[in-house]
């Protein structure tokens, strides 16, 4: 990328890009070498239509957790009907504070990397990732559930495990460790193959 054109690894000019990285990394990223960010270059590229950015429309969607909102208020008898499975799994999401009981986690709708996740039980807030990027999102209110422990290495952790579906269809399983909230500095913690 230089200021007249972004480049593929061969040196062809490209006019087009598929974005699968989140933008708000892409701001702040920078050429290891030069120490530039790569956004200066960028923006004014998209700005004068040499380059298109394309979000996939997957992108707008998923990320924003009202949809799982959406899903709690569709219901059990919604999958049931459209032989959908996981329901029973799913953690009940209201839009509303008013439509949760403690204990219950505040999330921001476009938040990412557990920032400004908010535990609230016992009449407290518990546990907090204060983050400024996310703190003037809209929240959503999702019930809390205690994530298993454990200890490795004399350290204690949480630990928080993620299976991946397609088409209902079991493809993939992940193990994370970390503190209460689960974020950027959580570790994955190998578990074979």
């Amino acid at each position: 990328m230089d200021e007249d054109w972004l480049y593929d690894n061969t040196g062809q000019k490209l006019d087009i890009i598929y974005r699968l990285y989140p933008t708000e990394w892409m701001i702040e990223d920078k050429d290891v070498s030069s120490n530039k960010r790569l956004w200066d270059y960028f923006e004014p590229l998209a700005a004068l239509n040499k380059v298109l950015l394309i979000n996939p429309a997957s992108s707008f969607t998923l990320q924003n957790k009202a949809l799982l909102a959406f899903i709690t208020m569709l219901g059990e008898d919604f999958f049931a009907s459209n032989n959908l499975t996981g329901f029973s799994h799913f953690l009940p999401t209201f839009i509303e504070r008013s439509q949760i009981e403690e204990p219950f986690v505040a999330k921001p709708t476009f938040g990412r990397e557990g920032k400004e996740v908010k535990i609230y039980k016992d009449g407290s807030k518990s546990a907090y990732n204060q983050s400024h990027e996310y703190a003037d999102l809209m929240d959503i209110y999702q019930k809390y559930v205690d994530l298993p422990e454990i200890q490795l290495d004399g350290d204690n952790y949480t630990l928080q495990m993620s299976c991946f579906l397609v088409n209902g269809i079991p493809t993939g399983v992940s193990a994370r460790i970390g503190d209460m909230v689960i974020g950027n500095t959580s570790k994955f913690l190998p578990i074979g193959y």
